[in-house]
């Protein structure tokens, strides 16, 4: 089962798009909040989801915990409070399907949750336990939070977290980077999106790598970077693998880095439940992961909401039926340690077998990327003994020419020294 922890909201999303949120008439009620809407997708897509967390003794209140109890989501854990209402956010939605908030919780109920009001007999049923920034921000949840991850954590769960930055909520973003960043070591799963990539790492760019391994540092096993239409990048120490996205025509994005999380959290599961553990999986078993939750999430953009976008596990398996993946889809990386340097003749030799593939290929040194097939490029790079670089490719050929690259800087093939 996988337990979320956090807020549940209602989003007030606009009948019509393009419009700033003074200029919308009428809005929509839909059920949100992102540790909600995770739970709603994992219970939408087959999964086992519980949620943790607190809402108003109001309408809205009973609304939110039916409509998750309606898809299957175990609701025990939701308390209702007297002292304030549920969280409210206001959507506005630009006519590239991106949006803005507005919230009104000040506080609201998801902000009271207390420690001794978590459910200990969910969190000990809990094979993965997910939870968000949100309610780190003010207690009593954030204590509520930290104490119900510690738990899991002690109890043998994998621990994930998605920071879903929402800056407007903070009193600073000093704050909230601390806060955040202050809570790495307890995750075991972390999902951000390049713009909080960057906020935390404090750079990004094209060398979103780098700053997935300063995530990693601080405790995590991995980091996965949602690119939005561009797919998706998955960093452990071990490994680096980048998935294209599929193409759909987009009309509302929210909620669909949940619904992403959502799917892949739970097919995540559906191989530890197997017995396997989390250093075990594959490439091509990450493969299958990252496909998944790249197509739900492509296919929560094409709905208006965040839950109702969610699609049902067989709308995603019809989906990609009609639409397989091929291996030109991927985006593969390796880390090679060179035994020698990378100068002078052994530089054109590389550059001369890299031009044998079609696939794209870049290498990186340091902070430096360039096409793999330059020689002025490579020549650049300036890349001495004992030192690593990193391998990009991407399209036809691309896993032939990753293991024909490494061979030759491993100087097991006709690379001089």
């Amino acid at each position: 089962m996988i337990v979320c922890i956090g807020e549940a909201l209602i989003d007030f999303v606009p009948t019509v798009l393009g419009q700033a949120l003074r200029d919308v008439e009428t809005f929509s009620k839909k059920a949100g909040g992102a540790p909600a809407n995770v739970a709603a997708g994992i219970a939408k897509l087959g999964g086992k989801a519980a949620f943790i967390g607190k809402v108003g003794a109001d309408e809205f209140g009973r609304f939110l915990e039916k409509t998750l109890a309606e898809l299957g989501v175990d609701t025990s854990g939701m308390l209702f409070s007297e002292e304030a209402n549920t969280g409210l956010a206001f959507v506005s939605l630009r006519a590239d399907g991106e949006r803005d908030f507005l919230f009104y919780r000040r506080p609201s109920a998801d902000m009271l949750l207390r420690p001794e009001e978590i459910r200990q007999d969910l969190l000990a049923r809990a094979r993965i336990v997910h939870f968000g920034s949100v309610t780190l921000i003010s207690e009593p949840a954030a204590s509520a939070t930290l104490a119900a991850v510690k738990r899991a954590k002690e109890l043998g769960a994998l621990v994930a977290f998605d920071p879903n930055l929402r800056l407007n909520l903070w009193p600073s973003a000093e704050m909230a980077r601390e806060r955040i960043l202050a809570v790495l070591p307890l995750a075991d799963l972390v999902k951000v999106s390049e713009e909080e990539l960057e906020f935390l790492a404090g750079h990004a760019g094209e060398n979103r790598e780098a700053a997935c391994q300063q995530l990693l540092a601080a405790g995590p096993r991995l980091v996965v970077v949602t690119l939005g239409a561009k797919g998706a990048l998955l960093c452990s120490r071990e490994q680096v693998l980048q998935l294209n996205g599929f193409e759909v025509t987009a009309i509302d994005t929210t909620g669909a880095g949940d619904a992403f999380w959502a799917a892949f959290l739970t097919r995540l599961e559906e191989m530890l439940v197997t017995g396997r553990q989390l250093s075990g999986l594959t490439e091509g078993e990450w493969q299958e992961v990252l496909t998944f939750a790249n197509r739900v999430g492509a296919l929560t953009t094409t709905r208006p909401g965040a839950i109702a976008a969610i699609p049902t596990r067989a709308e995603v398996e019809a989906e990609l039926a009609a639409a397989p993946v091929t291996s030109a889809d991927y985006i593969r990386q390796v880390t090679v340690e060179l035994p020698e340097g990378l100068l002078g003749r052994s530089a054109a030799l590389f550059v001369q077998t890299a031009g044998k593939y079609e696939a794209l290929l870049k290498i990186g040194y340091q902070n430096k990327l360039v096409d793999a097939k330059s020689i002025l490029g490579v020549m650049v790079l300036g890349v001495r003994p004992g030192e690593q670089v990193t391998l990009y490719a991407d399209g036809p050929e691309a896993a032939e020419a990753l293991e024909t690259l490494t061979s030759f800087l491993q100087g097991k093939t006709g690379s001089e020294s």
